[in-house]
């Protein structure tokens, strides 16, 4: 980007002082009139003031003063009638009925040359706030009305001696408008009137300084140009200008005027926004026409405004890039990242690791949600997010691939605080030559604002005395918890040491192993909601430690709360299909070297798909027994020392036999012996066990370093099993004659198996991303080569979805 920080205030001083041309009231006859939506009152918008003396024809006032309406005219106004002098004025403030230039200061008056010739005049002022020379904009504090007594009204003036303004436009007041009302004035009468929206009102009636809201256009401009504007509660400016190719740019409106805060829109050429952010904005569009629009978020006053063109080069080589839409968001509203592979070689990509990062203070990220880049149902391993960054690794599974550029992930990037977050999702790519290769990869930013204030001003009819409204009460939730019932059963898990209470009327479902287990909780039965259960998972060397349902679906918050001197991380969120919307709850803890989460879910069928309505449970009664489970959770006083589980459920027994480097026995066969022989090859080591038609174990061993290994074991029929940590088991039977050899073919164990449940799935992937960059636990270390990461991912990916024990034949 091309700036220009160092001639930026010098323009802006040219560009003030050239805004308004020096003319005279000479260029205009008193037939001429201003426009209609130039001028505002001479006080503070949203404020009324009444006018206590009007335009005169001689009967009033001598011939030569201001007020008479063939010299123009002057009408007196003032805050409220039977003003006094020496009363407080210091907050009756005098503003500028228009932008223009100070071409005359007094101590007690001014005079402003404003657009199309026209000036205006202000007399009867103190502690003026402006100099000769000065370009004012309008609404403008200029001064405040004199007192008369410490401060002095303009001398030698034939007016009326109370505090008040003495104000004047040139050519003429007659039949100008000001804020909407057009002033009326009748020589034969002598009469001032004052009109809008078919109401007259005449001298000592309130009249209300609000203007409707007025778009200026303004325009077109071009790159690297400073260009100055004004700005007040219903002035806004809209500048045009034209891209001729794809550019990304950055507009920026730099507040000259102390208070001011611009506030920038742009728009598309039907006047559609496309994004907005204060002081600043950067985005990316085709070639077209385009408006950008200019208002206050917070103040008034001038700004300068310049057009820069981001010279970003597009990488040729392939590339991971980020796009943020829209680009600027208010606090509390979301933008969606696009992450994208870009320029992909022919042979493709089997996997890509993205790790993302944001300032976690500005931005929070959420809903994580894979595209079909790699396939229709690709393994998908995600880490985070937490403290401002995730990793998402995607595999193609059944062997397919990314082959030709497009969007990866999407995820949801919500405004936090005020500020601007830089969003970085750097790539590693794989051709499934267990290789990762860095790729370049472009970043983009989010800037998040405060909504625009409100700026409608409030019509004041008469000086009502403000009553303070009594602070509403704020919301008291009243907890409908009570302590779990006295004849609740306890859940006991000796392997990871730790206990809770569930109701009596729960079902543990079969199935329940060390590390899950699920318990059917009662519910109120009529309603939508069709099933209520917990799920326990207990996951070792998840760092960090949170449920699998965070990564696996919509995660709406997360907080961390200490229930009973134990510190859990509370979660929740939904998800859903076209029939159910399913709400979970988790709370999750860690010891030692184990996570526990206990999952709450309530799946509910959506009430939309039945034709007769259904009565809708009620959440609130339905959650209160999560809290009363997760209040009786404690870890065992002493817990005993846990190893890693096994991968395999097989026996321990002592072999009978003794693996052999040959499948030839090295002794003289016994005549009631048979031998089995075979290889079974896999990225970790091998257990192979035979057993009895009982299930008990007549041998087991550890394959030789090429994968053989040989039983010579009593004749019979046995069952053979191939285990490995991470793999999917694999299952043989065979029948060993007296003194014959059993050769089993060659087999090669599927790895993904990473939770020992003979099936490899989404489940297995999850364990990946919980454990990502980490060496725990070993299962997951697929490759096998001391980290667990998209390498890992991708191993498990080639056989997604496969089930055991696989056929060993």
């Amino acid at each position: 980007m091309k700036t220009k920080h160092l001639l930026r205030a010098v323009s802006l001083l040219v560009l003030l002082v050239s805004f308004f041309p020096a003319q005279t009231a000479g260029a205009l006859d008193s037939t001429s009139l201003p426009p209609v939506d130039l001028f505002q009152l001479p006080w503070d918008q949203g404020v009324a003031w009444m006018a206590i003396d009007g335009l005169d024809n001689g009967t009033k006032r001598p011939l030569d003063s201001s007020h008479h309406y063939t010299v123009g005219g002057a009408i007196d106004f003032a805050p409220h009638k039977d003003m006094s002098v020496g009363e407080n004025t210091s907050s009756f403030w005098v503003t500028a009925a228009a932008a223009g230039l100070v071409t005359e200061k007094s101590f007690c008056h001014l005079k402003i040359s404003h657009e199309g010739g026209w000036v205006t005049e202000y007399q009867f002022l103190a502690n003026v706030q402006v100099n000769q020379g000065d370009i004012v904009y309008r609404n403008q504090r200029l001064g405040v009305i004199a007192n008369g007594s410490t401060q002095k009204f303009c001398p030698g003036s034939k007016e009326i001696n109370i505090p008040h303004l003495h104000f004047m436009l040139r050519p003429t007041l007659r039949n100008a408008t000001f804020a909407g009302w057009e002033i009326g004035y009748v020589p034969l009468l002598n009469k001032t009137s004052f009109t809008k929206n078919d109401e007259t009102l005449g001298l000592f009636q309130l009249l209300m300084n609000s203007l409707d809201l007025q778009i200026v256009l303004r325009g077109p401009i071009t790159w690297d140009t400073i260009y100055t504007g004004s700005l007040d509660t219903y002035r806004y400016e809209k500048w045009s200008f034209v891209l001729s190719e794809t550019n990304t740019f950055t507009l920026t409106a730099t507040s000259v005027t102390s208070g001011l805060v611009p506030l920038l829109i742009l728009l598309d050429a039907e006047g559609n926004e496309i994004t907005h952010g204060a002081e600043t904005l950067t985005s990316t569009q085709p070639a077209g026409s385009y408006f950008v629009q200019v208002q206050p978020q917070t103040g008034n006053g001038f700004y300068g405004l310049l057009l820069e063109k981001n010279d970003v080069p597009v990488p040729t080589d392939p590339y991971a890039a980020v796009v943020v839409a829209p680009s600027n968001v208010n606090v509390g509203e979301t933008a969606v990242a696009t992450v994208s592979l870009n320029n992909i070689p022919t042979e493709g990509y089997t996997s890509t690791e993205f790790t993302c990062t944001y300032d976690a203070s500005v931005v929070e990220a959420s809903n994580i949600t894979v595209a079909s880049l790699f396939g229709a149902d690709p393994a998908v391993a995600i880490s985070g997010p937490q403290n401002g960054s995730f990793i998402i690794a995607v595999a193609g599974s059944s062997g397919n691939k990314a082959t030709t550029g497009g969007t990866a992930f999407t995820f949801d990037a919500r405004g936090l605080a005020v500020g601007q977050s830089p969003i970085e999702c750097s790539a590693r790519v794989s051709k499934g030559d267990s290789v990762l290769t860095q790729i370049e990869s472009l970043g983009a930013s989010l800037t998040v604002g405060t909504p625009p204030a409100t700026q409608t001003p409030v019509p004041v009819e008469s000086p009502t005395p403000t009553l303070t409204p009594e602070a509403s009460p704020t919301p008291t939730a009243t907890s409908t918890s009570t302590l779990p019932a006295s004849d609740w059963l306890t859940f006991t898990n000796a392997a990871y040491n730790f206990q809770f209470q569930y109701p009596q009327e729960a079902q543990i479902l079969e199935g329940r192993t060390d590390n899950y287990a699920r318990i059917n909780l009662p519910f109120v039965p009529g309603t939508n909601l069709s099933e209520k259960y917990l799920e326990v998972i207990v996951n070792e060397g998840a760092i960090p430690c949170h449920s699998p349902l965070a990564v696996s679906s919509i995660l709406e918050t997360s907080e961390t709360v200490v229930i009973n001197d134990i510190t859990f991380l509370k979660e929740t969120g939904q998800d859903g299909t076209a029939g159910h919307i399913n709400k979970w709850t988790a709370y999750s803890t860690l010891r030692d070297n184990a996570c526990v989460s206990l999952d709450f879910v309530l799946r509910a069928a959506n009430p939309d798909v039945f034709a007769t309505p259904i009565p809708l449970y009620d959440e609130a009664a339905e959650t209160t027994v999560f809290g009363q489970i997760v209040s009786t959770y404690a870890w065992l006083t002493s817990p005993t020392p846990t190893a890693t589980p096994d991968e395999s459920a097989t026996p321990t027994a002592t072999p009978t036999s003794t693996p052999v480097e040959s499948p030839t026995p090295t002794s003289t066969p016994v005549t009631s012996v048979g031998t089995v022989t075979g290889q079974v090859l896999a990225g970790k080591p091998v257990t192979v066990s035979l057993l009895n038609a009982d299930s008990t174990v007549a041998a087991s061993g550890t394959v030789n370093a090429d994968g053989t290994f040989g039983f010579t074991v009593p004749s019979g029929t046995y069952t053979v099993y191939a285990t490995a940590p991470g793999f999917l088991s694999a299952q043989s039977t065979v029948t060993l004659t007296t003194g014959a050899i059993d050769s089993l073919p060659t087999i090669t164990l599927l790895a993904g198996d990473i939770d020992n449940n003979n099936v490899i799935d989404q489940f297995d992937a999850m364990t990946i991303g919980m454990s990502y960059n980490t060496t725990t636990p070993a299962a997951a270390d697929l490759n096998n080569d001391g980290i667990i990461n998209v390498l890992d991912l991708e191993l498990l990916a080639r056989n997604y979805r496969a089930t055991g024990p696989a056929a060993w034949e």
